[in-house]
């Protein structure tokens, strides 16, 4: 299956500013997303990193996928501490990096089974 690089990496782009804005909406902002937190955490970050993963060309650059993802999480959780009513979390940050992780072994597996193909821009 081909998908337009631009479609990957305007997709990126919005699970980056989704994610970012629900972590740092204040708690009584009106916006409660349903069921189990840390699966939110979990599934965010793990579409997050395969999106960007399948923007990378070379193999060095998925390298630096991994520690940008994660820090991003850990700096989200930083940045929750300074928002009234909201507090940071050892468990949403393992949450997080735990869907990187597995997003990582996920795009590994579409890139050596060949499932997606990420077409260069034109």
């Amino acid at each position: 299956m081909r998908i337009p690089r631009k479609l990957v990496w305007w997709a990126a782009v919005a699970v980056f500013l989704v994610i970012t804005v629900l972590s740092l909406l204040p708690p009584k902002s009106g916006v409660e997303i349903p069921g189990n937190d840390k699966v939110g955490h979990f599934m965010a970050y793990f579409v997050f990193t395969v999106n960007c993963s399948l923007l990378t060309v070379r193999r060095g650059q998925l390298l630096w996928v991994l520690p940008f993802m994660i820090l991003y999480g850990v700096l989200i959780e930083f940045l929750q501490g300074l928002i009234p009513g909201r507090m940071p979390s050892g468990l949403d940050i393992v949450a997080n990096s735990s869907g990187v992780f597995i997003g990582i072994m996920v795009y590994t597996m579409i890139q050596k089974r060949k499932w997606l193909k990420v077409e260069p821009n034109n």
